[in-house]
C-alpha cells in the first residue's frame, strides 16, 4: 500500500512583517541536459502552505538535450524539474531525478550536464544561487545515500530513526552556516526552506533589513505558514482517535453550497479525504463506488478534496462519476488540520451520534470489511 505522506516540522511562530511585495512576470529556464529519458521533462509549482499544485507544464527535450521555458509567477517561490517516467519506470522508481530552483519573477537560469551533475549560471540572482544549487546537488546525493541504507531489511526502527535525525542535522548545520556567511544575499534566502523551529526563527532574523523585507520575503513567510500548518497538525494528531466526537465543518460543495458535517447527525458518515492529484485514491474510486451502491441506505458518504485546486477538483468529480456528496478543502480551510491529515486517501467512519468509530489510511480491504460488518 503506498500513501502520499506530508512530513512534519516544528512550530515556528511570533514572526510578523508588512505585507509582501510583488513582482510581475515569470523565470526564463533554459539549459542543455544531455542523459533525460524520453526527451521530456516537467515543471511543477505548489503552493507551499497548502501544498496545491497551482502550475505544472510538459517541456519538451531537443535530441541535443536543449530546452526552454518560461514558468509563470506572482511572486518568488520555488518549481521543481522532474524527469519524466512511464509507468513502468515510476512503480521501479522512490522519485524521479529532479532538481529545483527558486522560482524569481523577471529572472533568468540556464543549467548545463547531467541530471545529476549540473551547473547553473544565469541573471544576477542565479549567479548567487549557484553555490547554493551545487550544495543541493551534494544532498540529493547524500539523501539517496540514506534511502539506500534505510532499505537495508537488517536496519532496526531506532537505528533507521537516528539516520535520517543525523542526515536533518546536518542539512540544518550547513544551511545556518552559509545563512551566517551571507545574510545580504537574497539567495540565502531559500535554505529556510529545509529549517524548522529555532533555526528558522533564528535565520529569519540573521538577515538584513533589505533582504528580510524585499521579494524574497513571500518564500520565507510560507515556510513559516507551513510550518505553523504542520505544527497544528501534529498536535491534532495527539487527540485524534477512534472515539472521539468528529470535528464538526462547513465547507462548501460542488454547487457552491455550505455543506456542514452536523447537517448528517443520525446518520453512519463515511469522510474520503482525497484529492485528483492522488493515484491511489483515484484506484479506490471503483470499489468506494461498489460500497456506496450497497450501503448508501444506512451510510452518507462525503469525499473531501484536499490540496486541490477548485477546477481540477470538479473535474475529477465530473471525470470518476462520484455519486456521493463532495466538498473542497481549499486553501484557507483547515479541516485537513482538524483531522490531523498525513496520507492520502485516509477514510473516517463516524456513527449517528457523531463519534469516530474508525480510521483507516491508504486505500485498503480492511474498510470495505469493516463497512460490511457496520451495516449488518
Amino acid at each position: 500500500m503506498k500513501k502520499t505522506i506530508i512530513p512534519l516540522v516544528l512550530l515556528i511562530a511570533g514572526i510578523t512583517c508588512p505585507a509582501p511585495a510583488q513582482t510581475n512576470g515569470s523565470l526564463k529556464l533554459s539549459g542543455r541536459i544531455t542523459d533525460v529519458k524520453h526527451d521530456t521533462l516537467m515543471a511543477y509549482v505548489n503552493d507551499l502552505v497548502s501544498l496545491t499544485n497551482i502550475y505544472q507544464a510538459t517541456i519538451p527535450v531537443a535530441p541535443d538535450g536543449t530546452f526552454s521555458i518560461n514558468v509563470p509567477a506572482t511572486e518568488v517561490t520555488q518549481v521543481t524539474i522532474m524527469e519524466k517516467l512511464n509507468a513502468k519506470e515510476r512503480a521501479a522508481t522512490l522519485i524521479a531525478r529532479n532538481f529545483g530552483l527558486p522560482l524569481v519573477p523577471g529572472e533568468e537560469a540556464r543549467v548545463e550536464g547531467t541530471l545529476d551533475n549540473l551547473t547553473l549560471t544565469g541573471s544576477a540572482f542565479y549567479e548567487s544561487y549557484a553555490p547554493i544549487f551545487t550544495m543541493k546537488q551534494q544532498e540529493a546525493s547524500e539523501l539517496n545515500e540514506l534511502h539506500a541504507k534505510l532499505s537495508d531489511p537488517s536496519i532496526t526502527a531506532t537505528q533507521k530513526a537516528t539516520l535520517q535525525q543525523a542526515h536533518l542535522q546536518t542539512t540544518i548545520k550547513r544551511a545556518m552556516s552559509y545563512i551566517r556567511q551571507h545574510p545580504d544575499r537574497e539567495a540565502a534566502v531559500s535554505l529556510v526552506s529545509v529549517l524548522n523551529g529555532d533555526s528558522l526563527r533564528t535565520a529569519i532574523n540573521l538577515f538584513t533589513p533589505e533582504v528580510k523585507n524585499g521579494r524574497m520575503r513571500p518564500l520565507w513567510q510560507s515556510v513559516v505558514a507551513m510550518n505553523e500548518k504542520l505544527a497544528a497538525t501534529e498536535a491534532a494528531s495527539k487527540t485524534m482517535k477512534e472515539g472521539i466526537p468528529a470535528p464538526d465543518f462547513t465547507l462548501k460543495d460542488i454547487n457552491g453550497n455550505d455543506f456542514a458535517l452536523s447537517s448528517l447527525r443520525g446518520k453512519y458518515v463515511v469522510l474520503d479525504f482525497w484529492g485528483s492529484w492522488c493515484g491511489w485514491c483515484i484506484k479506490g474510486f471503483p470499489e468506494m463506488k461498489k460500497a456506496y451502491a450497497k450501503h448508501r441506505d444506512k451510510v452518507e458518504f462525503v469525499g473531501v478534496a484536499c490540496q486541490d485546486t477548485e477546477t481540477k477538483w470538479k473535474a475529477a468529480v465530473a471525470k470518476h462519476e462520484l455519486p456521493w456528496k463532495n466538498v473542497f478543502n481549499s486553501r484557507t480551510d483547515t479541516v485537513n488540520v482538524a483531522y490531523a491529515l498525513k496520507a492520502f486517501p485516509t477514510k473516517v467512519v463516524i456513527d449517528p451520534e457523531g463519534i469516530i468509530v474508525k480510521i483507516i489510511v491508504g486505500e485498503s480491504p480492511e474498510f470495505y470489511t469493516f463497512l460490511d460488518e457496520l451495516c449488518k
